[in-house]
């Protein structure tokens, strides 16, 4: 499992989700108009908010479009949180393959990679998979 680094603008933004959310989260990714969140299922509702008011607010003060994703130890169970669409998750040591509808794939992956690279960042950094393959 990849050590967790968090720098400076990690830090400052995970702070202002905490004080609008009150939710910690377990890891935040950004992208250049995304930040994702992984965060305890038990605690995602609160995040979110009736009728999505805290996350609207949450995507507001950051401005960026935030996603959340519920957290799990169990790697299948967080392949699948990330990867929802997934209909056959088999892990292999340090590797994924996640059978998915054809129509779902491009979707997934996202243009450029960018999608499927945020899936592939959280799943190293918290089960150690280093591959992610789509079918």
């Amino acid at each position: 499992m990849a050590t967790i680094k968090i720098d400076t603008e990690k830090f400052r933004i995970i702070a202002a989700f905490e004080h609008i959310t009150k939710v910690h989260p377990k890891d935040c990714l950004i992208s250049d108009d995304s930040i994702y969140f992984l965060v305890d299922a038990e605690k995602i509702g609160l995040a979110i908010g009736k009728k999505g008011s805290v996350i609207k607010n949450v995507n507001q003060k950051l401005g960026k479009q935030v996603k959340l994703f519920e957290y799990s130890k169990d790697p299948q169970t967080l392949v699948k949180n990330l990867i929802p669409q997934a209909e056959n998750i088999e892990i292999n040591g340090e590797e994924a393959k996640v059978i998915v509808p054809q129509k779902e794939r491009s979707a997934i992956i996202g243009r450029g990679g960018r999608n499927i690279n945020i899936v592939k960042e959280f799943l190293d950094r918290h089960c150690g998979i280093k591959s992610v393959r789509i079918k």
